[in-house]
């Protein structure tokens, strides 16, 4: 999406056809499955349905365009390798102009290459920048609990290695692991402190990343050409060449 734009509800415009809107975005939210650096923007467009405008549908179709100019784009997944799960959660507080709500963004990756990821909006208001990031982890969190298991079961991973999840934001790093911030914090509801008996039991991890290195930056928020192209070579997106002969086993 472009770097400035900001959609709201009544844009002061044009209305526009409505059943062709939720069409296009249906189509948009199927490829998310697997296209993740269009999730952000998926989630963003999607929650205007009902109240469709001329630049609602400008984004779209930017969003179209770019789909096509990216259509050799697609997940490569190595055979073999180390498939050491590790996270990536970020929060872009107060992103969303019309009612300030965050929005959540996580992306779980193994052998290089994105097993899950996740753009959602934050269902409150928060406070500060800390607090959103500690709601961001802790969707992360419960990410990681499920992968966990889910490559015990499958004995990928051992289980009482603990899982990285990487953040940018160092107060909500400090706030798993130190309670002292409780005079600061204590409105935050407790469901979101459970990350804390998590990171002292050993199965999470939590570590500091730059921003400049916040793969799940893509998942919050829309980014420059430069930034955006960089992250999205991270996720494992590579360039299918269209002339090459699928092979007949696999």
């Amino acid at each position: 999406m472009a770097k400035k734009l900001h959609l709201k509800p009544v844009m002061d415009a044009a209305p526009v056809y409505q059943a062709l809107y939720q069409c296009m975005v249906g189509k948009w939210i199927f490829l998310t499955h697997t296209r993740p650096d269009i999730a952000y923007a998926a989630s963003i467009v999607s929650t205007f349905m009902n109240q469709l405008q001329k630049p609602h549908a400008r984004a779209v179709k930017h969003i179209y365009r770019y789909l096509r100019g990216t259509k050799n784009f697609a997940l490569f997944y190595r055979q073999g390798g180390d498939f050491n799960l590790h996270g990536f959660t970020d929060a872009n507080w107060a992103g969303d102009t019309h009612d300030k709500k965050s929005t959540n963004g996580y992306m779980f990756m193994s052998s290089s290459s994105p097993r899950t990821w996740n753009s959602k909006k934050q269902p409150t208001v928060v406070l500060s920048s800390t607090k959103s990031e500690h709601m961001a982890v802790t969707e992360g969190t419960k990410e990681a609990l499920w992968l966990r298991r889910l490559f015990g079961e499958l004995r990928i991973q051992e289980s009482n290695l603990p899982t990285t999840i990487y953040g940018d934001n160092q107060g909500s790093i400090n706030l798993a692991h130190n309670p002292v911030y409780h005079g600061r914090t204590k409105h935050i509801e407790v469901k979101h402190h459970f990350i804390r008996e998590k990171v002292a039991s050993g199965e999470i991890k939590l570590e500091y990343i730059p921003t400049s290195d916040q793969i799940a930056d893509t998942l919050t928020k829309p980014l420059g050409q430069t930034a955006f192209e960089r992250l999205r070579n991270q996720l494992g997106l590579v360039q299918v060449n269209s002339q090459r002969p699928i092979p007949s086993r696999l």
